[in-house]
């Protein structure tokens, strides 16, 4: 199982991070090979590292709030592909925008809404209507 969406774990701040950790290490403790696939400036260590029977996974990112999520979803989803998981879990509806591309690249898909991003202030419209489009295509 692989957890897409996020930027990484243990200890990195926001909520899906917080969810994802207990997530994670309670299927990981049920004998499943999980991995994160976390954003790397975020992260300890530029390598991959195991915390708790999880693997976290470096992956490329850069530091935008407008285009981070995104392209960090991409590049982990042709990531994935390659690993062939059981299943990919993608948090959030910003990186839910890329559910087509994970059902394309044969992946198996579940997706985690968080909340409602789109009716926070510090987005403008532009990003407020690809938040809804990826909450519809996620959802």
């Amino acid at each position: 199982m692989i957890f897409l969406g996020l930027r990484g774990i243990p200890e990195i701040q926001g909520g899906v991070e917080t969810h994802v950790a207990a997530l994670a290490v309670r299927i990981a403790q049920r004998g499943w090979r999980v991995e994160v696939l976390g954003r790397k400036p975020y992260l300890p260590s530029p390598e991959p590292y195991v915390w708790k029977d999880v693997t976290v996974t470096p992956v490329w990112a850069p530091r935008s709030k407008n285009v981070e999520a995104l392209l960090h979803t991409t590049l982990g989803l042709f990531a994935a592909a390659r690993r062939n998981p059981d299943l990919v879990h993608i948090h959030a509806i910003g990186p839910a925008l890329l559910t087509p591309l994970a059902r394309l690249l044969g992946l198996r898909v579940v997706v985690t809404h968080h909340g409602f991003d789109y009716e926070r202030q510090k987005w403008g419209w532009m990003a407020k209507s690809v938040l809804r489009t990826g909450e519809w295509m996620g959802m």
